[in-house]
């Protein structure tokens, strides 16, 4: 758990800036496991890395919405919690006869903004909250063990 308080930022409320200074908690867990096979000519491991979190802010945001003659401001209140969950399944071989072990794995995470709402093709809010989606891959072809 980490704990930001952050005094000299304040915190944007419906009627303007407050004088409460903006807080931010940050919770993470990751759990990872691997087995080893070792009887494969040096050895395979396989594993996966599960990885989740939240971000928890007290900080709001204004927005603009539309164009200027006539925009809107819209209020989002809680506007960077957000909760986020990745799953890395990897496997690497570490060579026999030569300090190599090369790797690889993919992840797939989601982001999911608790009031953060998502906008349409055009730019507008929809009722719906925001949610996003990343997956990576990575090898290391050279790593040394």
């Amino acid at each position: 758990m980490l704990y930001k308080d952050l005094d000299d930022k304040k915190v944007v409320e419906l009627n303007g800036l407050s004088t409460a200074p903006q807080k931010n908690f940050v919770y993470n867990l990751n759990l990872n496991g691997w087995y080893l096979f070792e009887n494969i000519g040096g050895g395979v491991r396989l594993g996966v890395e599960l990885d989740g979190g939240r971000y928890d802010s007290n900080q709001n945001y204004y927005d603009l919405v539309g164009v200027v003659p006539n925009p809107n401001t819209v209020f989002i209140n809680d506007f960077y919690d957000y909760y986020a969950y990745t799953v890395r399944p990897y496997v690497s071989y570490t060579f026999d006869l030569l300090p190599l072990t090369p790797g690889f794995s993919y992840a797939y995470r989601r982001v999911d903004y608790t009031d953060r709402l998502a906008r349409n093709a055009v730019g507008l809010y929809t009722p719906r909250t925001n949610s996003g989606k990343r997956f990576t891959k990575r090898s290391s072809p050279c790593a040394t063990t």
